[in-house]
């Protein structure tokens, strides 16, 4: 059995990185946001026009990315609470 503190670092580690991979969809998402409105403002990038063209899908890919990283982070946050070793519940 690991110790209190060894597990509490590791649940740390695991938040953290739910918080990076929301992190990298984010900025995914800005960038095909970025791309999207410069095109529109014909800035110069081309990209067919339409609903579905590779700047929404750039778009919805940061989101997808962004959405696991932020369950992966409530996951990792609920299993500290059901935690029965936890004695302390408050951050």
């Amino acid at each position: 059995m690991l110790h209190f503190a060894h597990r509490k670092r590791i649940h740390m580690i695991q938040v953290r990185t739910g918080i990076k991979i929301s992190f990298i969809g984010t900025l995914i998402e800005a960038v095909g946001m970025g791309l999207d409105i410069m095109h529109h403002v014909d800035i110069g990038i081309e990209s067919p026009e339409g609903l579905l063209t590779p700047f929404h899908g750039l778009i919805f890919a940061g989101f997808i990315i962004n959405f696991i990283g932020v369950l992966l982070t409530l996951i990792f946050l609920r299993r500290r609470q059901e935690h029965p070793d936890n004695h302390n519940h408050q951050w």
